[in-house]
């Protein structure tokens, strides 16, 4: 939070696109775009941004206050990776603390979590769909509310930026070992989850 106003990189292309978004609070009409942004990736990520820095009352410069969105979703991204490990091996919690430590102090999720962008908010909700999966996995089911969560999951990793995309390869490969596994007790819910995520 503390670092310069554009001292990370590319953050004076992000600051642009989430102050628009912030003092209109709605998308620019197409053609009237103030970044290239708008046209030609999914702007959730700043729109969120925007949305958090309405929330902080500090009277902060306005670049701090979007940073804020990012440190959010870092921060929430690191506890669901706990939670994660936790549901994948829950009799070894040395495991998920230092996943979370390895995670919460890597540099590249540091460096994401200090400036404006949208790649916060595509980790967090690349990690929140693998967290869905491991509850799915350790419960043995994948119910009708599950099915909801994970859809709503996969299409916020959907809004959010291309690199992400790869959360949509480790849904198909569990729905796919679901269904070799029993297909009649899951085909169901695995399509209520493609429905809400396409939604």
């Amino acid at each position: 939070l503390v670092l310069p106003h554009d001292a990370p990189p590319d953050e004076r292309y992000r600051y642009g696109v989430t102050e628009a978004l912030y003092r209109a609070n709605r998308a620019p009409r197409y053609g009237s775009e103030p970044a290239p942004h708008f046209v030609v990736k999914p702007i959730f990520g700043y729109r969120l941004n925007a949305w958090v820095a309405r929330l902080i009352p500090a009277n902060l410069p306005l670049f701090i206050k979007f940073r804020f969105g990012s440190v959010f979703f870092s921060l929430i991204t690191v506890v669901m990776a706990y939670a994660a490990c936790r549901n994948l091996w829950p009799s070894r919690p040395a495991l998920a603390v230092t996943v979370a430590a390895v995670l919460a102090f890597h540099p590249k999720v540091l460096g994401l979590a200090a400036n404006v962008n949208a790649d916060a908010y595509t980790i967090f909700a690349s990690t929140l769909v693998f967290y869905l999966l491991t509850v799915v996995h350790r419960r043995g089911a994948l119910n009708a509310f599950r099915a909801v969560a994970l859809g709503i999951a996969a299409g916020m990793v959907f809004l959010g930026r291309d690199n992400g995309y790869a959360g949509f390869i480790v849904v198909a490969g569990y729905f796919s070992w679901l269904l070799w596994r029993n297909w009649r007790c899951h085909w169901r819910s695995c399509a209520l989850t493609l429905a809400v995520a396409l939604v």
